[in-house]
């Protein structure tokens, strides 16, 4: 091979690497941009859990009086208007409790001294349900456990569009306003996803404190967020 086809064969693949460095920088030309949108709206649902505790010398004595409070809350339950589709066992438990060796110094076995019945159900109250009412009620029926509150919507999707509308609008005036400080022109959209969503249940801890007698409860506003991540190309 002479001197001028290799000089020719060598300012090919120059060519060749320059064109793809240039079409590389032109790749690396975009804008990412995150964008969040945020819908405020009252919960229409809650959500808790309410328990009964029985402590008893006999395993089947503890079952038997937790079987029996446990009646007694579905039925104050089905009385204020809970639907079965919306009650679902959580708990149902019998353990042994045993003696505590350590408080007389003697070194023994350890020895069962009663039984522990436990059973629970998460319900979900929605809005026709006064919330306050039913608590009371169900701590006069003999639940012993009420736990676990949050305040939700029974169907968040609509407003999530609202976010997710609000979220991409967000992102695209960052995109403008940066490109336009920069000196150059947004180019077309390359790639849009949804980089997270926040549903936003709000727990009872954000209320008012519960009282055993007329407990009052402060549904209040929960925020639901999405963000989402878009990717611009920047104009030649």
């Amino acid at each position: 091979m002479g001197v001028w086809t290799k000089a020719v064969c060598l300012a090919w693949a120059c060519t060749v690497w320059m064109s793809a460095a240039v079409a590389d920088d032109r790749q690396e030309r975009v804008i990412i941009v995150q964008g969040t949108g945020v819908v405020s709206a009252v919960p229409d649902i809650a959500r808790l859990q309410v328990g009964v505790v029985i402590t008893d010398q006999n395993a089947r004595t503890a079952m038997s009086e937790a079987a029996r409070a446990a009646n007694r809350t579905m039925g104050e339950l089905s009385d204020a208007g809970v639907e079965e589709r919306d009650i679902r066992t959580s708990t149902l438990s019998l353990q042994p409790l045993y003696d505590n060796n350590r408080l007389t110094g003697e070194i023994s076995q350890p020895r069962i001294v009663a039984f522990e019945a436990r059973t629970g159900v998460t319900v979900i109250l929605r809005d026709q349900i006064d919330i306050g009412s039913l608590v009371d009620d169900l701590v006069r029926a003999g639940s012993t456990e009420i736990t676990g509150i949050t305040f939700e919507l029974d169907e968040p999707e609509p407003l999530l569009d609202q976010a997710r509308d609000a979220a991409v609008r967000d992102a695209r005036r960052k995109a403008e306003l940066m490109v336009n400080a920069a000196g150059e022109t947004l180019g077309p959209l390359l790639e849009i996803r949804e980089a997270g969503i926040d549903p936003g249940p709000q727990s009872f801890a954000r209320a008012e404190a519960m009282m055993i007698s007329d407990v009052p409860i402060a549904r209040g506003e929960t925020e639901l967020s999405v963000q989402v991540v878009l990717v611009f190309a920047l104009a030649d």
